[in-house]
C-alpha cells in the first residue's frame, strides 16, 4: 500500500490525530499505517523531535527523514530496511534510534556523528559479531541492544562508557 506521506501530514495537520504535543514535544506517529514508501517530498514540520514509523513495509527511507535535523526519536522497528543512508549521521540530536526487527546487516560509518544518542536498538536483525563490535567502537557511549541467538531471545546489552 503507498500513501502519499504528503496527504498524510495535511490530514494529520488538520485532524490533530498524529501531531501531538508529549512533554511539549512535536512527534507524529505512523505506527501500523501499512506504508511501503514514502514520499521524498519533505515533512512539513522539521521541527519534529519524535517520529515513529513502526510496523510498517519499508524497504528505504527517503532522504527527507534525514533533513529532520531537531529529532531526538526516530523509531523505524519491524519494517523491511535493508540498509540505513550515510545521511543518517545529519540527525545529531538523536538520543534514541530503534531499529529493531529489520534486514540490516550493516550501519554506514556516519553513525559515529550520532554523539548524544542514548540508545540504539538493533534487536532482530542480522548484525555478525564483527560488525557489532565495529559499531560499538563508533558509538562507545551508547546503550547498544542486540540479540545474540534469536532462537533463545537472548540479548546483550553493551553497556554505555562512563561519561562522568
Amino acid at each position: 500500500m503507498r500513501i502519499s506521506l504528503h496527504l498524510l501530514l495535511a490530514l494529520s495537520f488538520s485532524s490533530c490525530l498524529l501531531i501531538q504535543k508529549l512533554n511539549h514535544k512535536n512527534y507524529l506517529n505512523l505506527t501500523s499505517k501499512g506504508l511501503e514508501k514514502l514520499e521524498k517530498r519533505g515533512f512539513y514540520k522539521n521541527d519534529l523531535q519524535t517520529l515513529y514509523l513502526n510496523t510498517n513495509n519499508l524497504e528505504t527511507l527517503p532522504d527527507s527523514i534525514f533533513e529532520l535535523t531537531n529529532l531526538e526519536i526516530l523509531s523505524l522497528t519491524n519494517n523491511k530496511l535493508i540498509e540505513i543512508s550515510p545521511k543518517i549521521g545529519r540527525l545529531t540530536q538523536l538520543k534514541e534510534l530503534s531499529l529493531m526487527g529489520n534486514n540490516l546487516s550493516t550501519l554506514p560509518k556516519e553513525i559515529s556523528n550520532l554523539v548524544v544518542l542514548e540508545r540504539l536498538l538493533l534487536l532482530g536483525n542480522k548484525f555478525m559479531p564483527e560488525e557489532l563490535e565495529r559499531i560499538h567502537r563508533l558509538l562507545p557511549c551508547t546503550d547498544l541492544f542486540i540479540y545474540l541467538d534469536s532462537e533463545l531471545n537472548d540479548y546483550y546489552n553493551y553497556p554505555p562508557c562512563n561519561k562522568f
